[in-house]
């Protein structure tokens, strides 16, 4: 019986000890009988626990209960309960309530409702409550409704159901007429010039994303130091759509610095005039310089009427030092070509086509000598609205350029030759989560070069291998003859986990695959393959990238022109994406 008996007292000391253990003190005469999470902070705690050294030298009971039941909401627990005892309040959490299920009710147009997919089994707090009024408000918004409106709220009768009421107001088309310029903004530009911005169309279902992006042109271009778009509502409807913003000086200057193992340190500097006639021509000169490349560029974009604002003609003066692993020339080239901008329902496209001479000394490589070459040269280049919107951390959208030039012997050149490149880059937000969880990525590149006789430029020859292809190789290391290709082609694929780690790390996986060859558009083995991992980091000064990547060949011969390294290939950069 003894035995027994001290059993029972050891089994309520140990029930004792772990209740208490589980209670937190918040202050003298207020605790919780279980923790939560995350404690109270200190500021918390001023709301809840009398001090005679702050102004709240003592707080009456029911407000202690009005701001601890507000703190607790904020960590999702709904239904606390409060119980005066000899050694003061004692509370009672409760559980934390999450979202199991949201509803939306409308008044208005029934709009189906592309959200987030990340909000079930989240705590119910004001926090996240304001975070679903925000997105589903935005969603509409962004969806041709621009008066939109939400309010979301709970019921003790349906725990874990959050119901969403929506206004969504009329459904409205944008038109340019719509958008009224501040005075200020009058006095230094016309409604017809800013529309070559737009990143929207003339009529079409409103879009408050494309607003912002429309003013994130304002200011990258350097017209406005700040733009942002007001939508005014009437009874529901779109009234008028007020562009704001400052003007600021004419003149820009822009520095940049990064660095990678392979440039060691890049630096860009810019100079640009954004208000050159009545039509706000452009004139920019940029320096750019590496261990590998340094260029020196003046280029113009003239615009010539204000009938037709997106068509410009561009002269272009550079001139270029490339020193890499298996070629080293000066370049000094000249183009004028007329160009235009086109803006399409999911991105912006550009055209540019015209006449381009390049003189070209290759000091170590293939074809050594000087070269001329009087070129017709054009380029298509297509950037979908949500890569660009997402510029800083892309998430998602296309991107790909076209570019073909040719000469002929007979005008001004030194050989006959055609070229041709295509670049293609795609990322997928995996669920469409916010904020993203995984993101995929593609590159895809496929070069050819077509001559008869005569020596070739280095730029008119492909190479592979670095952070911009195969990454399991160095800065353009293939082929290993250093004579390079007549053609080429890589695909390049990477998962980046997003939400995996804190501080914004981000851990990655690549696999990357190119081949080349020596006439066009034809492919010789071996076929070059560079799996590989890394990390990225989303630092507040920029962009942080590290892969390690491990080169090999599949086919082809040991003692053939293209040879068949193999290796592991480290690059660390700052300021460059994939």
């Amino acid at each position: 019986m003894r035995h027994r008996s001290l059993y029972k007292l050891l089994i309520v000391l140990m029930f004792l000890g772990v209740q208490a253990a589980a209670m937190e003190l918040v202050c003298p005469g207020l605790s919780l009988s279980t923790r939560v999470s995350p404690s109270l902070s200190q500021n918390e705690k001023t709301f809840v626990c009398p001090s005679p050294e702050s102004a709240w030298a003592s707080i009456p009971r029911a407000q202690i209960k009005r701001h601890l039941r507000a703190i607790l909401q904020s960590r999702g627990h709904h239904k606390p309960i409060f119980e005066v005892r000899a050694e003061g309040l004692v509370v009672d959490p409760g559980p934390v309530s999450r979202v199991n299920e949201i509803e939306f009710r409308f008044s208005g147009d029934s709009v189906p409702m592309t959200l987030p997919q990340n909000w079930k089994g989240r705590p119910i707090t004001p926090s996240l409550l304001n975070e679903i009024e925000r997105s589903s408000a935005v969603d509409l918004q962004n969806r041709a409704y621009p008066c939109a409106g939400a309010r979301a709220t709970v019921f003790a009768q349906r725990p874990g159901n959050v119901v969403v009421q929506v206004d969504t107001g009329a459904f409205t088309k944008l038109k340019f007429s719509d958008i009224e310029l501040a005075p200020s903004l009058k006095k230094n530009y016309s409604s017809a010039l800013l529309s070559r911005y737009y990143a929207f169309l003339n009529n079409r279902p409103f879009d408050q994303q494309m607003l912002l992006l429309t003013a994130q042109r304002f200011e990258g271009t350097g017209l406005f130091e700040s733009a942002y778009f007001i939508p005014q509502c009437e009874n529901g409807n779109l009234a008028r759509v007020s562009l704001r913003g400052t003007v600021g000086l004419p003149r820009l200057v822009r520095v940049g610095m990064g660095f990678d193992t392979e440039g060691i340190v890049k630096a860009r500097a810019s100079w640009r005039h954004v208000r050159l006639g009545a039509n706000a021509s452009t004139l920019e000169m940029m320096v750019l310089a590496s261990r590998n490349r340094q260029e020196l560029t003046s280029s113009m974009k003239w615009y010539l009427s204000t009938p037709a604002p997106r068509f410009y003609l561009m002269p272009v003066l550079s001139g270029v030092h490339q020193f890499e692993q298996h070629f080293e020339s000066f370049s000094l080239g000249f183009s004028l070509s007329p160009a235009m901008t086109f803006e399409l329902p999911t991105g912006q496209l550009e055209l540019v086509l015209g006449p381009a001479f390049q003189k070209n000394f290759t000091v170590r490589g293939p074809d050594q000598g000087d070269i001329s070459l009087l070129m017709l040269e054009s380029r298509m280049v297509y950037l979908s609205h949500s890569l660009e919107f997402q510029a800083s951390d892309p998430l998602e959208g296309t991107s790909w350029q076209l570019s073909v030039a040719a000469t002929d012997r007979a005008i001004l050149s030194d050989v006959s030759a055609w070229r041709m490149r295509f670049f293609f880059r795609r990322l997928w937000n995996i669920g469409g989560y916010e904020p993203a969880r995984v993101v995929l990525g593609m590159r895809l590149s496929l070069n050819s070069t077509g001559h008869v006789g005569g020596k070739l430029p280095p730029d008119f020859r492909f190479y592979l291998g670095g952070s911009d292809n195969l990454r399991g190789f160095s800065r353009l290391e293939l082929p290993s003859n250093g004579l390079g290709a007549l053609s080429s082609f890589y695909v390049s694929t990477e998962a980046r986990f997003a939400a995996l780690l804190p501080w914004g790390l981000q851990p990655l996986l690549f696999a990357d695959v190119g081949a080349a060859g020596d006439s066009p558009f034809e492919f010789h083995s071996p076929l070059y393959v560079s799996p590989g991992f890394g990390l990225r980091w989303s630092s507040p000064i920029g962009v942080f990238r590290a892969t390690l990547g491990h080169g090999f060949s599949i086919g082809g011969s040991t003692s053939g022109r293209w040879g068949r390294p193999s290796h592991w290939q480290l690059f660390v950069g700052y300021g460059e994406e994939f």
